[in-house]
């Protein structure tokens, strides 16, 4: 028997014995409403997924690497100003709703203070965008790409997902999204012809947020409290400064996240910057499958960690026996496959990304297993401090290792800064969230 045929083999059965045992647990999931929620959630964040990846051939083989990369850099870019207007809020805002969710008068303070610190930060971040665009030659070469994946900023702001995930309303934010995502789809293949749209992709590809607050408008989906609050400028402040580490913590990850696209793009191009985007949306696929299950256990937790312990940590268990071997069979598969799923995705202008894949197809499991519940923990639990302190020795060790790994071996070099890091920050999470248990309950920072 061929050897390689045998060892796909035994894969597949291995892949079988995984599927069955996740088959058994999520019938038991049934049994609580939580994760009825949870597993309603992933039929809509399917969706999410599965458009983009039938929309990507098309796309990729219509602008090629170089015009695909320069729409990768563009909304690498943007995301830095999305870290900016968030604050942390998605995180923080969505807990304090959780906890306050039965007192409207406390949930329509915090939304719109919310809101209010967010265009205060929105106006910040323009301004910065546009300095960074100017006075960087080859980003000011391609301004109007820069221009139409703004749209994802204002987007995120309009599109309150945070308020959502602190009401339990998931199912309406998966429901509009998912449509925003068949909307943009369609739309690329309807408008998207040639390498010299690559403006108008850029466009499409970055307003599914925005389109989802016209969305919720035609369904009636309430995006906001019925009551409106005034904040002062105190309170905003207050807020600001209250969330300043969750911010540190979110701004740490950059450096060892988005800040790989922007330096790979500087030193090595576009057309590298395309690869490396590629085989990213791959693994980011995989690694959205905890997306649905962490954000439906995050306001529960949340409650849970004020008022049972015993029962948040027991929900936090049976969150990583779920998602270990959902997450870990389907990035063993991204990695076994990676050939066949580039040469269809990409074409054969983007076979560079095949071994990209395979040093980031571990990077979901240590996300989806470690960093993701560590982070739901040390939230709830107010430890944003030390979330802070691990983001931003990863994200310095990152900075300082990329741009030679970079230098030296281009995209591939960025992949393994990726793996390394998140590697290194899961662990770290993981660690701190395990003391935790021991030690007693802090109060919220």
């Amino acid at each position: 028997m061929d050897s390689k045929f045998a060892k796909r083999l035994v894969s597949l059965g291995a892949m079988a014995v995984i599927v069955n045992a996740i088959s058994r647990r999520l019938r038991q999931l049934r049994r609580s409403e939580l994760q009825s929620n949870a597993l309603s959630l992933y039929a809509n964040q399917g969706l999410n997924y599965l458009v983009p990846l039938i929309v990507l051939p098309y796309l990729v083989r219509i602008l090629g690497p170089s015009g695909y990369g320069s729409i990768g850099i563009a909304q690498s870019l943007m995301a830095y100003a999305i870290v900016l207007t968030d604050f942390g809020f998605n995180l923080t805002a969505a807990r304090d709703i959780s906890v306050a969710r039965h007192d409207a008068a406390a949930v329509s303070r915090i939304y719109w203070t919310t809101m209010a610190a967010k265009l205060l930060l929105l106006g910040i971040s323009m301004i910065l965008l546009t300095g960074i665009v100017l006075i960087t030659p080859s980003f000011r070469h391609d301004w109007p790409i820069f221009l139409a994946c703004s749209v994802m900023v204002f987007g995120n702001i309009g599109f309150p997902q945070w308020y959502l995930q602190g009401l339990e309303r998931l199912k309406d934010s998966a429901a509009i999204q998912a449509s925003t995502k068949i909307a943009g789809g369609a739309a690329t293949f309807i408008f998207v012809h040639s390498s010299s749209d690559v403006c108008l992709a850029a466009f499409i590809s970055s307003a599914p947020q925005l389109l989802g607050i016209g969305a919720a408008l035609i369904w009636r989906t309430q995006l906001m409290p019925t009551t409106f609050y005034r904040p002062t400028v105190n309170e905003v402040l207050r807020s600001l400064s209250g969330n300043w580490q969750v911010f540190a913590s979110s701004i740490s990850t950059t450096l060892y996240g988005i800040t790989n696209n922007i330096v790979l793009g500087l030193i090595a191009g576009p057309s590298s910057v395309g690869i490396y985007s590629l085989s990213q949306r791959l693994v980011t696929t995989i690694q959205g499958l905890a997306v649905p299950l962490t954000q439906a256990v995050f306001p529960r937790a949340s409650m849970l960690f004020d008022t049972d312990r015993d029962g948040a940590w027991k929900l936090m268990s049976r969150l990583v026996k779920v998602l270990f071997p959902m997450v870990g069979a389907c990035a063993l598969l991204l990695g076994i496959f990676a050939p066949t799923i580039v040469r269809i995705l990409g074409g054969p202008a983007m076979m560079g990304a095949v071994p990209l894949v395979r040093i980031l197809a571990i990077t979901p499991v240590f996300i989806a297993v470690g960093a993701l519940p560590a982070q739901i923990i040390l939230v709830s639990n107010g430890r944003t401090s030390e979330l802070f302190r691990i983001y931003l020795m990863v994200g310095i060790a990152n900075v300082l290792i990329m741009p030679v790994l970079v230098y030296r071996y281009s995209a591939i070099g960025a992949a393994w800064s990726m793996t390394i890091s998140e590697a290194f920050a899961a662990g770290q999470m993981v660690w701190l969230a395990l003391r935790d248990r021991r030690l007693p309950q802090p109060a919220r920072q």
